[in-house]
């Protein structure tokens, strides 16, 4: 079972992110990769809240120049009319221009970088997120080692008693011919079953064994069984891919 961590490129994770330690390759990769989607979630978080208040700051700039320009229109108004009526003293009243309303230019100028900077982040983002479940998996295919190995412990235990009851039926009479035992699904990126079948040399020996029980029963029925019985403890060619 193969347990590789992912390989990100420094344009996805810089490097400067640390790799924690203590924890499996997959595992550590998996914990890098949070950390450092959790920093960028962060900076969005503060990037749309800076966009907010300049959206903000820029409507309060906008209804300021509209209360300025509407007082001033209604100035100029005010003075014509008085002029109609030939009041020319009313002249030193009038301010003759409208208020100051506030400069908005810098506040534009700061959103439009900050939405340029906000996209960015989005699109790393979306990056890393492409990138979730391969982390996942990796670090699951990781933890997963151990029972591949118990697997395999398994089916090799199941091998040797397929084979000592093979044996045990060739001792007494039965066919020699050697049969798959037993078909088992395959796992760890492998979709192909795994046959085990005792080899003739397990099964030579394994007949044996019996053989010589018997044999030492036949002196002694009261003889430990584990006197006699030796057993093949490996047998490489017992399991097999189809």
């Amino acid at each position: 079972m193969t347990h590789e961590p992912v390989d990100e490129p420094d344009d996805v994770i810089p490097a400067s992110i640390p790799v924690p330690r203590g924890l499996p390759p997959c595992r550590a990769a998996l914990a890098r990769y949070l950390s450092y989607r959790g920093q960028i979630s962060a900076d969005i978080t503060r990037l749309e809240a800076g966009r907010d208040r300049l959206i903000t700051e820029l409507a309060r700039a906008d209804t300021a120049k509209a209360q300025a320009e509407e007082a001033f229109e209604a100035e100029a108004v005010t003075l014509a009319d008085r002029v109609a009526s030939g009041l020319d003293e009313v002249f030193s009243a009038f301010t003759g221009k409208p208020k100051p309303a506030p400069d908005s230019r810098l506040t534009r100028a700061a959103l439009t970088k900050l939405e340029a900077e906000l996209a960015s982040k989005q699109a790393l983002a979306d990056r890393l997120q492409d990138r979730y479940l391969e982390h996942v998996h990796a670090a699951l295919r990781e933890k997963g080692a151990d029972l591949a190995a118990e697997y395999a412990r398994i089916i090799d235990e199941l091998r040797n008693h397929i084979c000592k009851m093979h044996s045990l039926d060739v001792a007494c009479g039965g066919p020699p011919k050697r049969q798959i035992a037993a078909s088992l699904p395959g796992f760890g990126g492998s979709t192909r079953p795994r046959q085990i079948m005792p080899s003739d040399h397990a099964i030579g020996v394994g007949v044996q064994s019996w053989k010589a029980l018997g044999r030492g029963w036949a002196e002694d029925a009261t003889a430990p069984a584990r006197k006699f019985l030796k057993f093949l403890q490996r047998d490489p060619e017992a399991v097999r891919f189809t």
